[in-house]
C-alpha cells in the first residue's frame, strides 16, 4: 500500500510508438555484446539450478549419507550467500561492469561444480553415477 500511494510514476512526456521501440530494442538485442551476456546468463541459470539445487542433495543423500536437515541447511546457506551477494551488486557494479559480474559468476559457479567430488571419490557406489 505504502508503494502504491507514495511511488512517484510519471507518465512519460514524448510518447513512443511500439514500432519504434521495437526497432531499437532489435539493434540492441543484435549486439554481440549482449547476446553473450544472454548465453552467459542463461549458463549461469542452468548451472546453478539444474546442477546445484538438483544434483547436490542428490549426491549429500545417496553418497554421504546427509540428513534431510543437512541438505535443507547447505542449500540454505547457498542461498543466503546468493542474497547476500545480491543486495551488494550496486557496490560491485561500482568496481566493474555488469557483464563482467555475469561472466565472473559464471565461472565460478562452473569452477565450483568441476569442485563437486564424484561419488567414487569417496569410495561410494550411486546409483547417481
Amino acid at each position: 500500500m505504502l508503494v502504491l500511494f507514495s511511488l512517484k510514476n510519471p507518465e512519460p512526456k514524448k510518447e513512443r510508438h511500439l514500432k519504434e521501440y521495437l526497432k531499437n530494442a532489435w539493434k540492441g538485442i543484435r549486439s554481440a555484446r549482449v547476446v553473450g551476456l544472454f548465453f552467459a546468463s542463461v549458463f549461469t541459470f542452468m548451472i546453478l539450478f539444474g546442477a546445484f539445487q538438483t544434483y547436490l542433495p542428490l549426491l549429500i543423500a545417496s553418497s554421504l549419507g546427509g540428513s534431510s536437515l543437512v541438505i535443507g541447511l547447505i542449500i540454505s546457506i547457498m542461498c543466503l550467500a546468493a542474497a547476500f551477494t545480491s543486495a551488494q551488486v550496486r557496490k560491485l557494479t561500482k568496481f566493474c561492469w555488469e557483464g563482467t559480474l555475469i561472466k565472473l559468476a559464471f565461472v565460478l559457479y562452473a569452477a565450483s561444480l568441476i569442485l563437486i567430488p564424484s561419488p567414487t571419490t569417496f569410495g561410494f557406489s550411486s546409483s547417481l553415477s
